[in-house]
C-alpha cells in the first residue's frame, strides 16, 4: 500500500470496505512484498479475519528501500569517508569517457520525458540479460504514469538523472 504512514489505519479500514463491497468480484488476494510484522499486513490481516476471512502468510520476498534524509547536505554528510572518496574516484572515471551531466528535473513535460527514458534504459537492461521485469509490465507502466501525474501536480516528484555524452 502506497499510504503515508498516518493515514493508514484508516486507508487500510477502506480498503477493507471496499473489497468486502465487490466481494463478488475475488477469489483471493496475494500481498506482495510486504513484511508479515509489518503494520500493513498485520492490520489488514486482522480486519479481513474479523469479517471471517482466512489470512496466510508466506515468504517470498522484500522490495529494498532506503529512507533518505530530507537535504543532500545531510545525505554527504551520513556517507562514510570511504564511501566519498569511492564516489570520487568514478566519477573522474566517467569524467574521462566524455560529457558528464547531472540533471534534476521537476516539470511535467520533462518528468514524462525522464520516465520514458528511465523505462527505455530498463527494458534495454532487462532484454539484453534476456529476464522480464514486471516494472515493464503495462499495469506498472499505467500505474507509475498516474502516479508521476498525481504527485507532479501536487509538487511532489523529482527526477534525477545523470547523462553521459548526452
Amino acid at each position: 500500500f502506497l499510504v503515508d504512514d498516518s493515514c493508514l489505519p484508516s486507508a487500510l479500514e477502506r480498503i477493507h470496505r471496499c473489497i468486502l463491497g465487490n466481494r463478488r468480484l475475488w477469489d483471493y488476494i496475494q500481498l506482495l512484498d510486504v513484511k508479515a510484522d509489518s503494520i500493513a499486513a498485520t492490520v489488514f490481516c486482522t480486519l479481513m479475519q474479523a469479517c471471517g476471512m482466512t489470512s496466510t502468510m508466506t515468504f517470498s520476498s522484500l522490495c529494498p528501500y532506503q529512507k533518505l534524509p530530507r537535504s543532500a547536505q545531510e545525505y554527504n554528510a551520513s556517507l562514510t569517508t570511504r564511501f566519498k572518496k569511492n564516489l570520487r574516484y568514478y566519477s573522474r572515471t566517467l569524467q574521462r569517457q566524455g560529457e558528464v551531466e547531472y540533471l534534476t528535473v521537476e516539470s511535467a513535460p520533462d518528468i514524462e520525458d525522464a520516465f520514458n527514458d528511465l523505462l527505455r534504459l530498463h527494458r534495454s537492461r532487462f532484454q539484453s540479460r534476456g529476464a522480464d521485469s514486471a516494472f515493464l509490465g503495462p499495469q506498472a507502466e499505467a500505474f507509475h504514469r498516474a502516479a508521476l501525474r498525481s504527485l507532479t501536480k501536487a509538487g511532489w516528484t523529482s527526477i534525477h538523472m545523470l547523462k553521459l555524452n548526452g
